[in-house]
């Protein structure tokens, strides 16, 4: 069985045994490999989280809710198989629960006086290691060399640190409809020939130029002017020298910026492109893992660089093998914006729409909320602004807020009328619900964003409650 068929039975085991509406589920990437995992979550009751293997489903975590020796806040680093659990009232200890080759759960007990590692705990592991601290594995005393070996090896590839809170969690209908479009998905098999221009451009033997290149969303990006093109080798030269001359003087850190390469059919047209990802550019602070990516088609026999975009702490986009592209920033404590793209059969970059949330509106005058956000948003889409109300919590509706807050602005529109809107402008562009899923070329988002698939899932409206 494929994981998600596999995944779809886990689902109608746990319907016939709970009630549907206590009942959530989300897919994370938990471990190292291509597959999505699978979180159930029951009400107050147990989270557990499924992995993937050979056909099989493994349930490698189950958290029972208030139980006297777990902590009640469980975050994850993606692709790390590394789960933390600590309490809020007390952030000086805690567990890690560390996925082993058995697929079975290390316990990793630590304890740090200093508090404030927390605040870059929720980011990476990165400034959390080497602190004083104290870990036990499996009750015995150890050292911080099991985690940090495992992020250290992990192919320099983002790693994120998300809470498993299962906001944005989808009803069992609405993940078994997903699941059921994943069904229908054919993996992308790129067969590009040894001789081709993409193969020959990464042996340095081939120039890339960059007269259609569209660097909307590079902004801080290099402007790519050498009118003869680049080799490898100088495009590799001018990215790292550009983002060091941001800082004045280069640091070791910065010489750690590393390449990766993936094909794509953008228009689905059977005519691949080829994307290239530098890692740990540095675009706001000396070799961080913020990110730039540039996508390449051969036009006519040359190679033409028609796209590019950055990943960093305020601002990041996702891309795959449909050359459909996914974007959200954050502008400050309570604004994001999120936004939906596609590269056509001439790998150019066209956006579907745009929407800017605030979370902190006149809304919450008029209703109480019991758990989530609401959300005024406004969307840009065929060059027409559209002012709406939405909610994440289920007890408060879009027909709800509409009526209520069309007292306030003569301009509002119905939250579902502007959904209609947006899920027409995609079929316009030729999205299909199978094109958003398939697989992503990067797994580089941007810090604290999620992986690529819950970027895609915000970008279409899903977890601020735009569906």
């Amino acid at each position: 069985l494929s994981y998600a068929q596999t995944y779809m039975k886990i689902i109608d085991d746990m319907l016939s045994e709970y009630p549907e509406n206590e009942l959530k589920f989300d897919l994370i990437y938990f471990n190292d490999d291509r597959y999505p995992d699978l979180v159930v979550d029951c009400s107050e009751s147990w989270t557990r989280l499924y992995i993937y293997e050979d056909g099989t489903a493994i349930k490698v975590w189950d958290r029972k809710k208030y139980d006297s020796e777990e902590y009640s806040t469980y975050t994850y680093l993606t692709r790390c198989g590394i789960i933390n659990s600590y309490e809020p009232s007390n952030m000086t200890e805690g567990k890690a629960y560390i996925l082993n080759t058995k697929n079975e759960m290390d316990v990793l007990s630590y304890s740090n006086s200093d508090v404030s590692c927390y605040e870059y705990f929720s980011y990476t592991l990165d400034s959390f290691l080497g602190r004083d601290t104290e870990w036990y594995l499996n009750d015995k005393v150890g050292s911080e060399d099991e985690i940090e070996n495992r992020i250290r090896n992990h192919n320099g590839t983002n790693v994120y640190y998300l809470e498993i809170s299962l906001n944005g969690a989808e009803s069992a209908d609405v993940m078994k409809e997903r699941l059921a479009s994943e069904m229908n998905h054919k993996d992308t098999d790129f067969s590009v020939s040894e001789d081709s221009l993409y193969e020959r451009f990464k042996n340095d033997s081939e120039k890339v130029y960059f007269n259609k290149y569209d660097g909307r969303h590079a902004t801080y990006g290099p402007q790519f002017g050498l009118e003869t093109g680049y080799t490898l080798s100088e495009l590799i030269d001018t990215v790292w020298l550009h983002y060091k001359e941001r800082y004045g003087e280069v640091s070791s850190e910065s010489t750690n910026m590393l390449l990766d390469f993936a094909y794509l059919d953008c228009g689905q047209d059977g005519n691949p492109e080829m994307a290239i990802e530098f890692r740990n550019v540095g675009i706001y602070s000396p070799g961080d893992d913020s990110t730039l990516v540039l996508v390449i088609k051969d036009i006519n026999g040359e190679l033409q660089c028609t796209y590019g975009y950055e990943t960093w702490g305020r601002s990041g986009q996702t891309i795959n093998t449909a050359g459909i592209i996914a974007g959200e920033g954050n502008g400050g404590w309570c604004q994001e914006g999120y936004d939906l793209g596609i590269l056509d059969e001439n790998a150019e970059y066209h956006e579907v729409y745009y929407v800017d949330t605030i979370s902190d509106t006149p809304a919450e005058d008029y209703f109480s909320r019991e758990d989530g956000f609401i959300y005024e948003c406004e969307a840009y889409i065929n060059d027409k602004t559209y002012k709406f109300y939405v909610s994440d919590d289920s007890n408060i509706s879009a027909d709800a807020l509409f009526r209520t807050m069309k007292k306030e602005y003569n301009d509002l529109q119905n939250a579902k009328e502007v959904a209609k809107i947006r899920e027409q402008t995609k079929k316009d562009y030729g999205i299909t619900e199978e094109m958003l899923w398939m697989d992503p070329l990067f797994e580089s988002t941007y810090l604290g964003s999620g992986n690529p698939m819950e970027m895609m899932n915000r970008a279409c409206g899903k977890g601020f409650g735009w569906d």
